[in-house]
């Protein structure tokens, strides 16, 4: 384990959406001397530059200097690099310099039990699954939710106790280097492995390597659950020594309120997963059932005169609506609109299912309510996201789905999708009063 106290530390990649800003305030809180350093400029990092406050970093934006590898101890890469394109990476290794991954550092240091999820999709809903069902049914201390999700876990380690357990998303990019260490999670969930950024890992043999490096380790019998039914995975799997839990038969799923044959099957891995950790069945179903699903995707607000309100502020592009349309079977009432963008909308209207009784578009978009109308469905034009949730409440009826899936981006009002989610619940909230 490398010990970082009083060390020069080179911290590669500090992302937009603060990626290094975990580790790097950890290794600062540690007393070691850190440079920062991202190919992106200050403008760009700037929300993640902020999140630095009170840390006493040196900053290398818009480039990397190999100055900054003189005399340095470690270097901690951001599995956002590309090692294999990477000149800086390759600098790195030529001179022998350490390095290590901020998701390693963690797991040598954990001393909770660790439950690891992966796949090429599905993960981030899971894992939010697993710890959801285990803050109410884990038997010992805290309940921790971290990795791929968004959240550095390193400033929490030191408080961790034996009797914790934590939940890591973990994705291709974090598991390609956790070979270097010989920590694993000591229970796994695998829900599907298909190609998926091959443009990083070469071929499917290799993304696939990174994804069954979670569960390689020395001692045999890790339970590992798997989602898919891919008889090579499971072989794969089973030769690592591995106990296979076929999560797609579980049975011990109830009603859930996110909507969608693919959240059932995540909630199938998820209810296996936490029974390895010993929750009791009727706990496991009581809790997916309250489960709400991750902020801004398919996220369910709330029921209001026998109607239920879903927020899928993520959804950005057409596609991600027709997405989020193939969830439901009830009549849908659709929330629609922001920022105008190159999307065909004419061509998406006409490929709008029958289940949609009602259209509101809002925002910028709003303009071409013409190509809107194109199809048989009413269309109903508004201005605000205010707008479009009470029209909404006003059109909806007993057994309806209100689903804001917006297809277009949020920057003709808002700074993000989230901030565009977040109004739309807090409106359909003051409904509830």
């Amino acid at each position: 384990m490398v010990d970082v106290a009083g060390k020069r530390v080179v911290v590669m990649g500090l992302g937009r959406f603060g990626g290094g800003v975990g580790v790097t305030r950890w290794l600062c809180g540690q007393g070691a001397s850190v440079c920062v350093t991202d190919l992106a400029d200050e403008t760009t990092l700037a929300d993640s530059v902020g999140a630095l406050d009170g840390c006493d970093v040196r900053l290398r934006l818009g480039g990397h200097d190999e100055a900054d590898l003189d005399e340095t101890d470690l270097v901690v890469v951001s599995p956002a690099v590309d090692k294999r394109r990477s000149s800086f990476f390759q600098t790195v290794v030529e001179r022998r310099i350490n390095w290590t991954t901020e998701i390693n550092l963690f797991l040598e240091r954990c001393p909770a039990k660790v439950v690891g999820v992966t796949g090429s999709f599905g993960k981030s809903t899971t894992a939010a699954m697993v710890a959801h069902v285990l803050t109410s049914g884990w038997r010992g201390g805290a309940v921790h939710l971290g990795g791929n999700i968004g959240r550095s876990l390193l400033g929490e380690v030191e408080t961790m106790t034996g009797t914790d357990v934590v939940v890591l998303e973990l994705s291709s990019f974090q598991l390609e280097d956790i070979v270097r260490i010989e920590r694993r999670p000591d229970v796994g969930a695998i829900l599907n492995v298909v190609p998926h950024h091959l443009e990083r890992h070469g071929t499917f043999d290799a993304y696939r390597g990174c994804k069954l490096n979670m569960v390689t380790r020395d001692e045999p019998g890790m339970p590992v659950v798997l989602g898919s039914r891919d008889a090579s995975l499971a072989e794969m799997v089973g030769a690592l020594r591995c106990r296979v839990v076929d999560g797609a038969a579980s049975s011990r799923v109830g009603a859930l309120v996110v909507p969608g044959a693919h959240n059932w099957a995540n909630a199938q891995v998820a209810a296996e997963t936490c029974a390895l950790c010993g929750v009791e069945d009727a706990i496991i179903a009581r809790e997916l059932a309250t489960f709400p699903g991750l902020e801004h995707r398919l996220q369910f607000v709330a029921e209001v005169g026998g109607a239920r309100y879903f927020n899928d502020s993520k959804a950005t592009s057409l596609a991600a609506t027709t997405a989020a349309l193939a969830a439901f079977e009830e009549r849908v009432v659709l929330l629609l609109g922001g920022r105008r963008g190159d999307e065909d909308v004419g061509a998406w209207v006409s490929t709008i299912p029958s289940s949609v009784r009602e259209l509101i578009v809002f925002g910028d978009v709003r303009s071409d309510g013409s190509l809107f109308a194109a199809g048989d469905i009413p269309v109903h034009t508004v201005t605000s996201v205010t707008d479009a949730a009470r029209e909404a409440r006003a059109l909806a009826r007993p057994g309806d789905v209100v689903l804001f899936s917006p297809g277009f981006q949020s920057y003709d009002a808002y700074v993000n999708y989230e901030s565009r989610g977040e109004d739309f619940i807090r409106v359909v909230r003051s409904f509830c009063r």
